[in-house]
Formats: C-alpha cells, sequence, structure tokens
C-alpha cells in the first residue's frame, strides 16, 4: 500500500512535468543514474524525498549513549531500498547535530547536516551541505549565524574540498547501528523496575562502549520472566522492539512465553 501510494505521488510529479518540458523535475526524473546530477537537481530530489516519507519504510535504531553523548538512526526505504538514513545526535544540550544521507542508485548523493553549538554564552547555528558522485564528495557550501531566523535566508557559500573526506565509513557506522552490529551488537545488562515505568538496560558486547536504554511502560510476558529471573538473560542479546517517542526509546510490548524473547 505505501510503495502503491508513493508510486502515485511519483506519477503525479511526471504527467505534470509533461505540460512543459523545461520543468526542472522533468530533467531530473528523466536521468538514470546518480553521477549524472548537478547539485541544483539533487537538491530537487532531495526535497522529493523529504515530501513523501509518510509513504515510505520507516526502521530506527536504539538510542546510543556514550558518556555525554548519544545518538539514534532513522532509515526509509522505498521498494527496499534505503533513499534516506538520519542521524540524530546531541551533547547534553551543548551541541545538536542532524545528519541526512540521501541515496539514488545505492549510492551517496547529498549529505545535509544541521548543527546547534554552544560556546561559553555564545550560540552558533550551521547548514552544511555535501554533494557527492560515486560515494566522492565534488562540492561542499556551508553557512552559519547565532540564531534560526538569521541563519534561514542566509546564502550557503560553496567552497572545493582538496582533501574530500570519503564517507563509506560514515554509511557503514549508520548501517551497523540499525542493525545492533559490530561494535553496536547489544546484550542485556540490568533490569530496573519502576512505578510509572520500569528501564532495560543494555550495554555493548564490546566493554567500555555503547550502552542503550528501554523504557518499559507496558510489561508482557517476557518483561515479566526477564524481571522474575534476570540472571538467565544478561549477557544475553534479546529480541525486542521498541519505538523512538520524544527522543527516548520505548520498549514495545509483545505476546511471548517466558523464554521465547531470547534471541540465542
Amino acid at each position: 500500500m505505501k510503495a502503491a501510494i508513493f508510486l502515485i505521488l511519483i506519477l503525479t510529479v511526471c504527467c505534470s512535468c509533461k505540460q512543459g518540458n523545461k520543468h526542472p523535475q522533468a530533467e531530473l526524473i528523466n536521468k538514470s543514474t546518480s553521477e549524472s546530477l548537478n547539485p541544483r537537481q539533487i537538491i530537487l530530489y532531495a526535497d522529493s524525498i523529504d515530501a513523501n516519507l509518510k509513504a515510505m519504510e520507516k526502521s530506527v535504531s536504539l538510542i546510543y549513549i556514550m558518556a555525554e553523548s548519544s545518538f539514534h538512526i532513522e532509515q526509509y526505504s522505498f521498494q527496499g531500498k534505503p533513499v534516506l538514513m538520519v542521524k540524530y545526535a546531541g551533547n547534553e544540550g551543548l551541541n545538536i547535530n542532524n545528519e541526512k544521507y540521501y541515496f539514488k542508485d545505492d549510492s551517496l548523493i547529498l549529505i545535509k547536516q544541521n548543527s546547534k553549538l554552544i560556546k561559553e554564552r555564545d550560540i552558533e547555528y550551521s547548514n552544511k551541505q555535501v554533494y557527492l558522485r560515486k560515494n566522492i564528495p565534488f562540492l561542499e557550501e556551508v553557512k552559519t549565524a547565532s540564531s534560526v531566523d538569521a541563519l534561514i535566508p542566509k546564502a550557503f557559500k560553496q567552497f572545493k574540498n582538496n582533501n574530500p573526506t570519503h564517507f563509506q565509513d560514515s554509511v557503514q557506522i549508520l548501517n551497523d547501528a540499525l542493525a545492533s552490529s559490530n561494535r553496536f551488537e547489544m546484550i542485556f545488562d540490568q533490569f530496573i523496575p519502576g512505578s510509572e515505568a520500569s528501564v532495560l538496560l543494555l550495554k555493548s558486547k564490546i566493554p567500555g562502549s555503547y550502552t542503550s536504554i528501554l523504557s518499559v511502560f507496558q510489561k508482557d510476558a517476557f518483561i515479566d520472566s526477564l524481571q522474575k529471573d534476570p540472571s538467565w538473560f544478561r549477557n544475553q542479546k534479546l529480541n525486542l522492539k521498541w519505538n523512538i517517542i520524544n527522543n527516548e526509546a520505548v520498549y514495545v510490548p509483545v505476546k511471548l512465553t517466558s523464554a521465547s524473547g531470547l534471541n540465542k
């Protein structure tokens, strides 16, 4: 159903583009590969993805915590292929950094970075856009201001980076965080009961690495078993479901027998 809605939206755009061959999105849609897109067309492509997120499949990672920093990943896919990955990161109110990674033809073509940085009494807001071909940056642009209102109308300044960053490692980290694999493979540590909500603590299999917290507002058979005998589950990888609500990972209860929540 979601794919059908998205297809209808795309067909609507195509039909409207036929009325004028000069329409910028007509040129964009007719492009067969991501390598031939220019910056303006890449932005149009990203805008079309942003406008149709509700019609796409959405996946979310756990919220990973290390010291005072935390982040989580959201992924949006169309017909099983990721077209957008978003990283939401923060550091105890000192800075907020959101990164959006746009994909076309399985290639990374655009990264948008929005950040808020607090420096003593000053606050700096910045937007950065990195354009890529074959996963390699060919153009970067940035703008900064002391307030959001001042930042929005400000024009980007383009510059060429003589030492462009290769983002393959960054994308791999996003995928690992989403899949809870490698350094983000989380195992059960503690269960802390509470009157309004209980807390399920997870930790990385790698000592001294990330931790995660799941708030449990509704219990099920699995949570009852976990609370009754947490030692039986400790240091095991659990088969869990969650949602991100107000930047909080919330456990989604399922109907399970006492031990069927354990994914050995």
